[in-house]
Formats: C-alpha cells, sequence, structure tokens
C-alpha cells in the first residue's frame, strides 16, 4: 500500500509539475502585455502595488536569480530566472480578490470566458492543487480523496479555459498535456484503493 501511495504521488506531480509550469508561462506571457512592461514583476506599473506575501516571495526568488545569473545578463533573462523562482502561490494568489481590479479585469479572466467566474474561483481550484502539491513534496500520504480531488479540480479548469489563438499555453495545449497525465493518476488511484479495500474493508 505505502509503495502504490507512492506511485501515485509520483504520478500526481507530474501532473502538477506541467500544470504549475504551463501556468506560470501563460500568465506571464499574458500580463507583459496587459501591463505593457516586460518585467512587471520587477518593475510593476504605478496601478500594481504587491501585497506583502507576494513582495517577499519576489524578494527571495530574486535573490536566487541573481545567485544563479551574471553581471551581462539582460532585463529578459532576469526576468525569465525570477519567473521559474515564484512558487506555486505567488502564481495563485494572483487570482485573489486583492488583484482582481488590476489583473484579473481584461486579463486574467480572458482565460475563463464564463462571466460567472470570478478570480476567486481560480484561486480556489489552484490553492488546493497547490496544497496536494506540497503534501507530495513532503511524503505525506496521498490516498484516492486527495488525488481524486486533484483531477478533478484539473478538470474544471481545462473545462473553464478558452483556447487562445497564437499562445500554446491555451486549453488545447493544456488538455494535450494533462489529459494523459491525469488518466495515469486516476489509473494508480484506483490502484490504491482496490489495495485499502483489501486491506481495510473501506471502499
Amino acid at each position: 500500500l505505502h509503495q502504490a501511495d507512492a506511485d501515485l504521488a509520483a504520478s500526481l506531480y507530474g501532473m502538477l509539475r506541467t500544470l504549475e509550469i504551463g501556468l506560470r508561462n501563460t500568465i506571464d506571457h499574458r500580463l507583459r502585455d496587459h501591463l505593457a512592461t516586460p518585467d512587471w514583476i520587477l518593475s510593476p506599473p504605478q496601478r500594481l502595488a504587491w501585497k506583502d506575501a507576494e513582495r517577499r516571495a519576489i524578494g527571495e526568488a530574486l535573490r536566487r536569480a541573481e545567485s544563479s545569473g551574471s553581471a551581462s545578463d539582460t532585463i529578459r533573462s532576469r526576468h525569465d530566472r525570477v519567473v521559474s523562482s515564484l512558487p506555486f502561490g505567488f502564481w495563485c494568489h494572483l487570482f485573489k480578490t486583492a488583484y482582481e481590479n488590476v489583473l484579473w479585469r481584461g486579463a486574467l479572466e480572458r482565460f475563463f470566458p464564463n462571466r460567472a467566474i470570478r478570480g476567486r474561483d481560480v484561486f480556489l481550484r489552484l490553492d488546493e492543487l497547490r496544497e496536494i502539491r506540497n503534501r507530495v513534496a513532503h511524503h505525506d500520504a496521498i490516498l484516492p480523496n486527495r488525488s481524486r480531488r486533484a483531477r478533478e479540480a484539473v478538470a474544471w479548469l481545462l473545462h473553464e479555459m478558452t483556447p487562445i489563438p497564437g499562445m500554446v499555453h491555451s486549453r488545447d495545449a493544456f488538455g494535450m498535456l494533462l489529459t494523459p497525465l491525469a488518466e495515469r493518476v486516476e489509473r494508480r488511484e484506483a490502484r490504491v484503493a482496490a489495495l485499502l479495500s483489501v486491506t481495510t474493508g473501506v471502499d
């Protein structure tokens, strides 16, 4: 059972890793255009005021980026290293109510055409995925209930996203990448559920 759960965690990590990288690149691409600056994280326009948690995350990411870079780096290359160094929580928080006016409206809402959806709806799904990702990273037991919640959150995101012409990280690309990974998670989830049923009598 422990090994089956470890296999389930490994498959979850693959799915969540792909989602995180695709999501952060998509958001970065969109906000560079929307905010009209290639360095919107370190040099945000005046209307974008970072909250304390995001400011701390940016400071830590910048330190990591500078330690791995060189004095001749361009603004663009430094920005790219900061993007890859920021934690998943930073990208989740961009969908919170605090950033609704400056980031959600006119920018991030483009990814979700259903007018009933608000940034907080997206945040709740992403934050659940972040929590499960952290459990995987800390070797906690995953078990079918958590992996099922992760699959449901990913399925919701894929269903609600809209394909964006010219953007490789739109729904169609996400679907091609994430669907087989989610199917692998489901198969390993079923294996854990079967073992639990045998060993504990719990379905």
